[in-house]
């Protein structure tokens, strides 16, 4: 079976969490905030969008390793400041790694902490028959928890088209690994995406791309917390997912508790 590597770049505020609905079901409530990085300051996002530039986008286009018979890891840089995006700091390393199941179009994917070797978490990903990318099941193994959402989270449509709004609405649940008859917390999910056009963007050879980029705000509401994640993608069809900014807060009756903050950057040199 053949591996494939990709390199990838993440610039990070903040320490790394599952998402602040689950940390605040783990009762891990830390109070801050960090300022996002202004991507088009830092030359990474060039100029406006273009609605007219790309109608539409497919999940097969935006997540192509979906399509390979083969396994394949994406190792992703941890960084801690701003400064890092120019000269990364090699000090943690998360690596993705893909296998492909005995299931048709069904995958596992385990995050590991290159580091220690320790298997943070794994992940049950489909293609659906109607083309769409789900997320069936979440084991995070470095909190203890499960994670089952009714029905599965899609991670893309079949098609997301420009001027339509996907929306999905779920329950969520965290039971505990060890016995899962506990639930840590439990609510309700939703997922809003939509297809914002082209923009242009630098990639970490420097580079000039094309890419499409997309919006999602995924709200969830566990018990008295509240969290809400805005996350921006640039996508080339076709080599999958270049560029990533998402944006994280988090209350609690109404208080503001935490923020969090992340930029994600491929490493290697995308073809067009």
């Amino acid at each position: 079976m053949r591996a494939e590597r990709i390199s990838l770049h993440i610039h990070r505020h903040s320490h790394i969490t599952l998402s602040l609905a689950i940390s605040i079901a783990l009762g891990e409530l830390l109070i801050g905030c960090c300022g996002a990085l202004e991507l088009s300051r830092a030359g990474v996002v060039i100029g406006e969008v273009d609605p007219a530039g790309k109608p539409e986008l497919s999940a097969a286009d935006a997540y192509p390793m979906m399509g390979h018979n083969g396994s394949f890891e994406i190792r992703s840089q941890i960084l801690s400041s701003a400064d890092e995006v120019e000269t990364p700091s090699t000090e943690s390393v998360l690596v993705e790694q893909w296998q492909p199941t005995d299931e048709p179009d069904v995958w596992h994917v385990s995050l590991i902490d290159e580091n220690s070797g320790d298997v943070l978490s794994d992940h049950r990903m489909i293609r659906r028959a109607d083309g769409a990318v789900v997320v069936d099941s979440v084991v995070k193994h470095d909190r203890g928890l499960l994670v089952e959402m009714t029905p599965p989270k899609v991670v893309m449509p079949g098609t997301l088209r420009v001027g339509e709004e996907f929306v999905q609405d779920m329950r969520m649940r965290l039971p505990l690994i060890k016995d899962p008859s506990r639930v840590r917390a439990s609510g309700t999910a939703q997922l809003r995406m939509s297809l914002l056009g082209t923009q242009r963007i630098r990639s970490a050879g420097g580079q000039i791309i094309r890419a499409v980029r997309t919006h999602e705000v995924f709200t969830t509401k566990l018990g008295p917390s509240r969290s809400e994640r805005e996350t921006d993608r640039w996508f080339v069809p076709g080599v999958g997912l270049v560029l990533e900014q998402w944006h994280e807060r988090v209350t609690v009756l109404g208080v503001p508790i935490e923020r969090t903050d992340r930029v994600l950057r491929r490493l290697d040199e995308p073809m067009q």
